[in-house]
């Protein structure tokens, strides 16, 4: 069994929608101490996918030749690529990681993380808002 395979649920119906689903997103972030996961946000229990140096490999390859996708076993990796700046003001980069089913469609994907990143950003900035008040 390869490690890039689907999470394991009960119910033979949905673990063959998994296909087409969202499984978890993560950022992998190049900063001071090199490049590092930051968070992950799952609806599924999965191991990590990848180890320090394969993030390492990864983000590397992914800002490099500016991949966007990259299918691994039964999962389909779907990367953003943003610009970020790091605390000392050294410019960097940032690579936003969709993992989904192989047969996910990409573009839904894409917008369904840009509408969780927007909405998480909108509520720390009501939460901010409120801690002013």
């Amino acid at each position: 069994m390869s490690r890039y395979s689907l999470p394991k649920i009960k119910n033979k119906r949905a673990q063959k929608g998994l296909r087409k689903q969202l499984i978890s997103v993560f950022s992998i972030i190049a900063d001071e101490m090199g490049p590092h996961v930051e968070n992950i946000a799952s609806p599924y229990m999965c191991d990590p996918l990848f180890n320090e140096r394969e993030i390492s490999i990864l983000f590397t390859t992914i800002t490099m030749l500016e991949i966007e996708e990259m299918i691994m076993g039964e999962l389909k990796l779907i990367f953003d690529i943003f610009d970020y700046i790091m605390k000392d003001g050294r410019p960097s980069k940032k690579v936003l990681v969709a993992v989904c089913g192989v047969e996910a469609n990409s573009m839904q994907i894409r917008e369904i993380v840009n509408n969780m990143i927007q909405s998480s950003n909108n509520a720390i900035k009501n939460l901010e808002n409120l801690m002013e008040r």
